[in-house]
């Protein structure tokens, strides 16, 4: 686990120093470490992974902490065991994710970095003749190609700021900027609302969560778009440290079971 974390597995990202981090401090102190729900936790259907090209599958990789740590609050503020409920849970920050829960299992997800809708600084699903196109036009090297689509693509390929009040106090002034802002929002209901088919149209609640739902605009705007689903519940920032605490507490309690890598 430690190998796959430094060589960047499934791509480079703050928690695979976690791992190091974590595999570190047992070895000195002698205590076990764990990690819980991490990038690549992996529970889709089988018929969520099939793409239209034999040879390319989809990955599951998103923000699984943070999502699956609301889904729980939401299920306890519906009344229900968190195996019991049908989510649709988006978190919003620098990147994006959207799931579906359903069985307690994350069984379809979108993920900013590769596609579903654009984030902050993430391109999200593209044309992909277009995309061909861009990259090559521009003689982007596959490393250069994964910064752009990673770390500069989104409204930061727009609007040159990562922090969203800068963005919208732009997208007010700027031409254009107005449409870029609602094209997000847009891209996001509509990634929201391609879930449905898998509940059959009926969820308990589409949850949000992440450093953008701080915005009321945005969840106005999104409740507007999504008025039809039902309940919207909110989480605004982060909750990736108490999601931590919570499952190293219930794996030392024996209250989740525990996997070995």
């Amino acid at each position: 686990m430690v190998r796959d974390a430094r060589e960047g597995l499934q791509g480079q990202h703050p928690a695979n120093t976690a791992v190091v981090l974590a595999a570190e401090i047992e070895r000195t102190y002698g205590v076990p470490a764990y990690s819980v729900d991490p990038i690549s936790v992996d529970e889709l259907d089988d018929v969520a992974r099939i793409t239209g090209l034999k040879g390319i599958e989809h990955a599951s990789l998103s923000h699984a902490l943070s999502m699956r740590a609301v889904a729980r609050r939401a299920a306890r503020e519906l009344g229900f065991e968190y195996r019991n409920t049908r989510l649709i849970v988006a978190h919003l920050g620098g990147g994006g994710s959207i799931s579906a829960h359903l069985g307690g299992r994350m069984v379809d997800l979108y993920n900013s970095d590769q596609e579903g809708p654009f984030a902050v600084e993430r391109a999200g699903g593209l044309p992909s003749l277009k995309l061909l196109e861009y990259l090559k036009d521009r003689g982007l090297s596959f490393a250069q190609g994964i910064r752009t689509l990673a770390h500069e693509g989104g409204l930061y390929s727009y609007f040159g700021v990562r922090n969203m009040q800068a963005i919208e106090d732009l997208a007010s002034k700027e031409t254009g900027g107005r449409a870029v802002l609602d094209a997000y929002v847009y891209q996001i209901a509509k990634g929201v609302a391609s879930f449905l088919p898998i509940f059959s149209g009926k969820v308990d609640a589409v949850v949000f969560t992440g450093g953008v739902t701080c915005s009321t605009s945005i969840q106005k705007a999104l409740e507007e778009r999504l008025s039809f689903v039902g309940k919207i519940l909110w989480y605004p920032g982060e909750f990736e440290m108490d999601a931590l605490a919570d499952g190293v507490r219930a794996a030392l309690l024996g209250q989740e079971q525990v996997r070995d890598y």
